[in-house]
């Protein structure tokens, strides 16, 4: 974790590249996806890498499919 948080710093150094949030936040997606990729096949592999990462955390215990379970209860 410490890891994401030293990345997530590094990035935020580029927000004034960007005139508006939303377009940061899209380029810090994108640059995520780069980073965990696994494969070299274009793009569909960052969009696959960050669809794994963000299933992986909706699926760990504690995640954001586990909060929602225990509020149903």
């Amino acid at each position: 974790m410490k890891l994401w948080i030293h990345w997530c710093n590094a990035i935020w150094l580029l927000r004034p590249a960007c005139a508006r949030l939303r377009t940061f936040l899209w380029f810090a997606t994108c640059v995520a996806g780069l980073t965990v990729r696994t494969d070299l096949l274009g793009v569909t592999s960052i969009v696959r890498a960050i669809l794994v990462a963000v299933l992986q955390i909706k699926m760990r215990p504690g995640g954001a499919a586990g909060k929602k379970h225990h509020a149903a209860n």
